[in-house]
């Protein structure tokens, strides 16, 4: 039992991940800044990439179109230590974690032949040093994805915008834009709303528990 009690623990880090757990940078998305990346490719005609233009971010996007219905796996290493992942979209880029540490990375694609057999159909390189290494669990990847479109993520703005109005404004209505942004939430703050929403609204969904699918993504 002491597992589900994590539930909402864990929910409430996904949200403020995805605002960037920062109450600052989160009212700013509540104003409307849009911090969203989107990632441009000359080249449209390109089947197979890995792109480390997004590497400050602990990120690497890649591409591989070849197949539309062949396993695809995703090598990343680091001095032997690695991960491996599924690789699902066969449209668009994906966005993986370089979660091991500072160092030269290899990633390497690898296509299904037959059985638990695979073949390697593209390989790079690249350096990766970051001066904050917890960034990378910051941004929106395949593993944890999302967007400030989400319903989750608007939700939690909102909570944090009506936590605001409410604790400072005495529910005013007409409030100038500078003094709204003269007040800054605090982490503390910020995690006891959307903690509490979570415990007092949300349940655990069991049957889709014992029914995820391999390919389901976050």
């Amino acid at each position: 039992m002491k597992s589900l009690k994590l539930i909402p623990i864990l929910m409430t880090i996904a949200l403020i991940t995805a605002i960037n757990w920062n109450p600052a940078m989160a009212e700013e998305i509540i104003r409307g800044v849009d911090y969203s990346f989107t990632l441009v490719h000359e080249n449209t005609l390109m089947t197979k990439d890995i792109d480390f233009t997004r590497k400050l971010k602990g990120l690497v996007d890649v591409l591989y179109s070849d197949s539309k219905t062949k396993k695809v796996k995703l090598i990343v290493d680091l001095d032997g230590n690695r991960y491996i992942y599924n690789i699902l979209d066969r449209d668009d880029y994906e966005s993986f974690p370089l979660q091991l540490g500072n160092g030269n990375y290899s990633l390497q694609i690898y296509e299904n032949t037959s059985g638990t057999k695979y073949r390697k159909v593209f390989s790079t390189s690249g350096s990766v040093y970051l001066d904050d290494p917890l960034i990378v669990y910051l941004t929106s990847m395949q593993q944890v994805l999302w967007t400030k479109e989400d319903i989750a993520i608007q939700k939690a703005q909102s909570l944090l915008f009506d936590y605001k109005m409410a604790k400072f404004f005495e529910g005013r209505t007409n409030v100038p834009k500078n003094e709204f942004d003269a007040i800054t939430l605090s982490n503390d703050e910020v995690i006891k709303v959307l903690y509490d929403y979570v415990v007092e609204n949300i349940t655990y969904d069991y049957q889709k528990n014992h029914h995820t699918y391999v390919r389901l993504r976050p």
